[in-house]
């Protein structure tokens, strides 16, 4: 979606890799968090951002958007929990339709 819209972003494919990007002091505009990453998982990934942020508190929280496959409302609470700020079901760009 990103892409076809021609917006940057920077990909991560561990909650690692995108906590360090933010201690390293990269300060993204959104963070759109896949709740089931392998190694460290979106949701603990968030809450250690928004740890490191309560240093910054000058700044602003970077809104992060989860991204889910599971359902339930447990899962829901879980992410919302850790400091995310809107949870959506996961993209699939093989099931969108061309319009």
């Amino acid at each position: 979606v990103l892409d076809e819209q021609e917006l940057p972003y920077q990909p991560f494919e561990t909650g690692e890799a995108a906590l360090a990007a933010i201690e390293a002091g990269e300060r993204p505009l959104v963070i759109f968090m896949d709740c089931i990453m392998p190694g460290m998982g979106g949701i603990e990934a968030t809450r250690r951002i928004r740890k490191l942020e309560q240093q910054f508190s000058d700044q602003p929280a970077i809104p992060i958007i989860g991204a889910s496959a599971l359902s339930g409302d447990d899962n829901k609470q879980q992410c919302l929990a850790a400091g995310m700020d809107f949870l959506m079901a996961a993209y699939n760009a093989e099931n969108k339709e061309n319009k």
